[in-house]
């Protein structure tokens, strides 16, 4: 113990191994180099397995960095979504292959149909066509026959026009004749009438004389010469005169004018009044009225057929409207026909013996079909019976056309086909039925694998409403085909995600790695702080070995403590009652993980850092070996004290320095307070050291002791305050007293100008101002 504790002297002696004692036989030596030997051929068979092992993870690193650089990750999603579409692509296109393969044996089996179709189509063709070929040619005849009735017809027509035209000319040339007759009437009149003319005197006055033509008739003239010859005669009636026929003139007029308007009213004819009245206006009246007169008797005598006539046609034409409203109650509108009555007439003879003949066709499958609609019935009232248990019949089930020989043997063996078809259908419901059963039950075993498996709730539920709502199977395909779109992306922004997080976890890992490195190599730099100056060399107290790691190790360990950190953080532990991160005991809790202790315990995997340090001796000397501190621990109770406030005083300092920058631009820039620090310490050897550490360092010590007033508390502090108590006059209470004693001598040596600021100040009394 003494030896450890330095106090004592290492006697020389030598060890030799074990082995040696063992090998001095020969046969043992023998057997022993056999087993070297042996053991050396294992080993090298092991170091090159693991070389060619080596040799091959660096193939595979090389591999992997040249397919990484030929093929980048926005290369990879690139392909990878190329990939993916394809596939798409290619199960699409199989399937639209599957639907055009059914869809081909369908359309061969119409095809089949078809062509059977078409044979018997031609067939009937040929026969119809025979027969077309007969019809046509009485189809030309009937026409042929058609064409000459019609010519006979309109040559009727034109034998009856041309009798109404001969008729209508026998009376245009007897209305001609009567009107020649009454013209050579009117032109004897006329003559007659020139011959009055030419005998009355006022012709012959002035016949020698040459003719004026003027619009007024014979009267006026007549008149006006009257009043010529009066001028002419210088006759000249008085003023009352001319006043009174004036006066007379005019109630003529008036009455005339009445009797005028009355004839207007009674006119059986249309009178024009701007008509100009003729020369010979008397003549045409006299000629007008015997003309009318005449017609008058004419009219008489056509009055009443005129009216029996009328009354046929209104008669006619009553009937005619109300066969017309019963014609157009049954039919749509009134047909026309453009060819003659009588062939009409005989087309619709020919028509009626058609629908006669159809008549008595529908008469006759009638009964038939009335037997099959029956037949049809029944069936239909046993499908409708089965449709209760199969819901065939409902709207979301799809039509499909009957084959070709079912619909010719359906009318004849109904009953069955529907039963073979039903039977057919029950097999096929029970494999429907078995195969639904097991989709729900991968239904199932899919929406427990997302409940498991899926922690996205969004993601989550939307899978389980799809594959619980999608019935179809190509609702089904759909919804796949949208999943795997949204995987995709969400795998895309997941990877993007990831590579984020990456990288962010990398550089924190960096950031960490960096943290404690710089932190290891300050703490081994601390022992540089607590040196001590002996004669004119330092030495350090303190060697503090940091264990070393490799990099790569070292970033490793701290990205598993990392991903540990994480998935506790996962864990209901962090969880409050309402099921939210607690957000305050997470940061807790980060903060302690995250504290250096545990960080450098992380990346040293698990090693200790070890302290050792040196023995100041009784002289002042240092000792040249360090001793670990586990045996310092059994040192005197002064060394310990010296070689824990050396340290700690290291220690105190780089937490100063650490935690903000210090102007060291004073001698003692820094205090530290001791309550009752020294304990067993008083040597000066152990004190020494000590104080002259804090001094490099800046810290000034104030010290809170019970000692008694020794030598080293005048040699290490220059100040000292005694606190005693003494009795108060009561005797009940004690006061506490104090002296300082400063050791001025102490400053005058080391710093002259503290002795100006340690002197007493006391605060006056304010009745002493």
């Amino acid at each position: 113990m003494n030896i450890l504790l330095g106090k004592g002297e290492i006697e020389g002696r030598y060890i030799y191994p074990f082995i040696w004692e063992q090998n001095i036989d020969k046969d043992r030596f023998q057997l022993w180099k056999r087993d070297l030997e042996e053991s050396a051929r294992k080993v090298v068979a092991e170091r090159e397995n693991k070389e060619r092992e080596q040799k091959q993870w660096q193939d595979i690193l090389r591999t992997i960095n040249e397919f990484l650089s030929a093929y980048s990750y926005d290369k990879y999603t690139q392909l990878s979504e190329e990939v993916k579409n394809l596939k798409n692509e290619l199960y699409k296109y199989k399937n639209q292959l599957d639907e055009k393969q059914r869809e081909n044996l369908s359309i061969d089996e119409e095809l089949n149909e078809h062509q059977n179709k078409m044979k018997d189509l031609e067939r009937e063709s040929n026969y119809i066509g025979r027969k077309i070929e007969r019809a046509l040619e009485y189809f030309e005849k009937d026409k042929i026959i058609g064409g000459l009735n019609n010519q006979l017809l309109r040559k009727n027509e034109e034998l009856d026009i041309v009798k109404k035209e001969i008729m209508l000319n026998e009376k245009d040339r007897k209305m001609k004749e009567d009107i020649v007759q009454d013209i050579k009437y009117k032109i004897g009149s006329i003559n007659n009438q020139i011959s009055n003319i030419f005998e009355e005197p006022t012709y012959k006055e002035v016949k020698d004389f040459k003719a004026l033509y003027k619009d007024i008739n014979k009267d006026s003239i007549l008149k006006e010469r009257e009043h010529i010859k009066d001028l002419l005669s210088e006759k000249q009636k008085d003023r009352p005169e001319i006043e009174r026929q004036l006066k007379e003139i005019e109630k003529n007029k008036e009455r005339d004018q009445v009797q005028l308007e009355r004839k207007y009213v009674g006119a059986s004819y249309p009178i024009d009044e701007d008509a100009e009245y003729p020369y010979n206006g008397k003549a045409l009246i006299q000629g007008l009225l015997v003309d009318i007169k005449r017609f008058k008797e004419e009219i008489k005598k056509i009055y009443p057929d005129l009216r029996k006539k009328e009354k046929y046609y209104d008669k006619k034409i009553n009937i005619y409207e109300e066969r017309k409203k019963d014609f157009l109650k049954e039919f749509e509108e009134i047909r026309y026909f453009s060819q003659p009555l009588p062939i009409i007439k005989k087309q619709l003879l020919q028509e009626k013996v058609k629908l006669d003949e159809k008549q008595r066709y529908l008469e006759s499958n009638y009964y038939r079909l009335k037997e099959e609609l029956e037949d049809v019935k029944n069936n239909i009232q046993s499908l409708e019976i089965r449709n209760g248990k199969y819901e065939f019949l409902s709207e979301g089930i799809e039509e499909v056309i009957l084959l070709t020989d079912i619909k010719q043997s359906l009318p004849y063996n109904r009953k069955e086909i529907i039963a073979k078809i039903l039977d057919e259908m029950e097999s096929l419901t029970k494999d429907l039925d078995n195969h639904n059963e097991s989709v729900d039950i991968e239904r199932n075993q899919f929406i427990q694998f997302l409940n498991a498996n899926v922690r996205d709730i969004r993601l989550r539920e939307m899978a389980i409403s799809g594959i619980r709502n999608k019935t179809n199977f190509e609702e089904v395909l759909e919804w796949k085909e949208n999943m795997d779109k949204t995987l995709n992306r969400v795998i895309r922004i997941h990877e993007k995600n990831m590579m984020e997080h990456d990288k962010e976890l990398n550089q924190f890992i960096q950031y960490l790695y960096t943290y404690l490195f710089t932190l290891a190599d300050e703490i081994r730099s601390i022992p540089k702080n607590t040196r001590v100056k002996i004669d004119d060399s330092w030495k350090e107290i303190f060697k503090i070995q940091v264990p070393g790691w490799d990099e790569e190790e070292g970033k490793e360990e701290i990205r598993k403590y990392v991903d540990w950190m994480a998935s506790r953080l996962e864990s209901d532990e962090f969880l409050d009652d309402e099921g939210k991160e607690d957000q305050g005991k997470i940061k807790k809790t980060v903060e302690t993980w995250l504290q250096s202790k545990q960080l450098l315990n992380i990346i040293m995997g698990g090693k200790e850092i070890k302290v050792k340090c040196r023995k100041v001796t009784n002289d002042g000397r240092i000792s040249s070996m360090y001793y670990s501190w586990e045996s310092s621990n059994q040192w005197s109770g002064g060394e310990k004290w010296s070689k824990n406030m050396a340290l700690f005083l290291g220690i105190l300092n780089y937490v100063a320095e650490k935690t903000q920058h210090i102007l060291s631009n004073q001698k003692r820039h820094r205090t530290v307070i001791l309550d009752n620090p020294f304990g067993k310490a008083s040597s000066d050897h152990v004190l020494s050291p000590v104080f002259f550490i804090a001094e490099q360092l800046g810290f000034q010590f104030i010290a809170l002791t019970a000692h008694g007033e020794g030598r080293f508390i005048r040699d290490y502090f220059p100040i000292v305050y005694s606190c005693k108590l003494r009795p108060a006059a009561t005797g009940n209470t004690s006061i506490l007293s104090k002296e300082k004693n400063i050791n001025y001598a102490f400053f005058k040596d080391n710093d002259p100008m503290v002795i100006e600021r340690i002197g007493d100040k006391e605060q006056l009394s304010i009745f002493d101002m």
